[in-house]
């Protein structure tokens, strides 16, 4: 709209020309261009979304749009109206999405895996995008994220042998009960049933989400580099953990300081964990009570590593995955947030406030808001009290052990 409200004013330097606007975004050198108009008199007019502009049509035309600035209507009478068009996504997306098992993002475009790492690969191996797929563009960086396509593909394509993750799941076949849970679950198509009629597990499809392994009821199967013991003993590690700022105040066993609560986040690689990591490098300040811990996607997080955490003293715990609909890994976090708000219902029956779980979307551009995340859940979590599970609480163990109980016995009565 501006570039084309420079060409007006170039061919016809008396018109008078009034673009009106919900946003304007013009990045990088794109500045100068607005720069440039506003200089040549070229009105820029910004409207509420909730107050859009109207145009009657009678003797001749008439443009009403309320200005915010100045806190009334404009009355406009042009001899000409252009109207700048959307980009919007295909028609088709969705059903493409589901052929290929690639995701979309809130507003339909497909999704990187990762914006900062992999802007240009999907989260399924050998899938790229480039272009108005991925979002509206301008021609020159379409052509240079094909470049970037090109180039990845090249990589590939020049290869003999291609090393996959060592971050995939493996099925004790000892384990498995072949129910077929996994081979539902894998957005991947990664488990297969082989002529034993067990489940097994290709290396080469499976992508290492860990969904497989947090809806198994036979608990058979594990993710290398993110097993259970290694999870555990990670929760272990952030208990014990000290903040550097925190004050010389009374403390309990394992560095924790008696005074404050202790929140547990768990993070999705590719949205949260980068939200966290960019709040850090943004200089944001929240709790350093908030321990972070990484998951491949919540998909993988399983109720036990909740009730784990809460055992082991946490007194709240954040669970943290990417946006609804946007998810790398297609349908982890839906399944996640159910497993939940499943584990929240437990949480109520044996009488911990279920608000010490809760579990939020956002974006790995959203650093700002992990920040307010964070600092929301430790008010919320003091206004309860800390957890009367923490060491030292007077709560029997048997009523601890309860919880776990509960939990396999209700996760193995949905599986089967």
């Amino acid at each position: 709209a501006v570039r084309n409200a420079l060409h007006l004013k170039e061919r016809w330097p008396g018109a008078r020309i009034i673009v009106l606007y919900r946003d304007m975004r013009t990045f990088g050198f794109r500045e100068a261009a607005y720069r440039e108009a506003r200089e040549k008199g070229i009105l820029f007019v910004r409207y509420d979304p909730s107050l859009p502009p109207s145009l009657e049509i009678g003797g001749r035309l008439e443009m009403r749009v309320w200005e915010p600035s100045l806190g009334r209507e404009l009355r406009l009478a042009p001899d000409l109206v252009v109207l700048a068009a959307p980009m919007i996504p295909r028609a088709d997306r969705q059903e493409l999405s589901e052929l290929l098992r690639v995701p979309l993002n809130a507003d339909g475009f497909f999704l990187e895996a990762h914006m900062k790492l992999r802007p240009v690969d999907f989260a399924s191996e050998g899938l790229f995008l480039c272009g108005t797929a991925h979002a509206p563009k301008f021609l020159g960086e379409a052509i240079a994220q094909a470049h970037a396509v090109a180039g990845r593909a090249a990589s590939i394509l020049s290869r003999k042998k291609m090393r996959v993750s060592g971050q995939t799941a493996w099925v004790d076949p000892d384990k498995c009960i072949s129910c077929m849970t996994c081979v539902h679950v894998c957005p991947y198509m990664a488990p297969r049933v082989n002529e034993f009629q067990k489940a097994e597990m290709q290396g080469a499809v499976c992508m290492g989400c860990g969904s497989c392994t947090a809806e198994c009821p036979a608990m058979a199967i594990t993710l290398r580099h993110y097993m259970g013991e290694q999870i555990l003993a990670a929760i272990d590690g952030l208990l014990c953990a000290e903040p550097a700022e925190a004050p010389a105040l009374a403390q309990e066993p394992g560095g924790r300081m008696n005074d404050e609560p202790l929140i547990l986040a768990f993070c999705c690689h590719y949205c949260a964990y980068a939200a966290a990591d960019l709040a850090g490098s943004m200089r944001l300040q929240y709790p350093g009570n908030v321990r972070v811990l990484r998951l491949p996607c919540t998909g993988k997080l399983e109720v036990n590593f909740i009730l784990a955490a809460f055992e082991r003293g946490v007194d709240g715990i954040i669970v943290a995955g990417c946006l609804e609909g946007g998810c790398h890994f297609l349908e982890g976090n839906l399944r996640a947030r159910r497993r939940v708000e499943r584990t929240r219902e437990l949480l109520a029956e044996i009488g911990l406030e279920p608000e010490r779980l809760e579990m939020f979307n956002l974006s790995s551009a959203e650093g700002t808001r992990f920040a307010e995340i964070a600092t929301t859940m430790v008010e919320r979590v003091k206004s309860l009290g800390r957890s009367p599970l923490r060491p030292g609480a007077k709560r029997i163990e048997q009523e601890i052990h309860e919880i776990s109980r509960q939990a396999e016995a209700m996760l193995e009565g949905e599986k089967r």
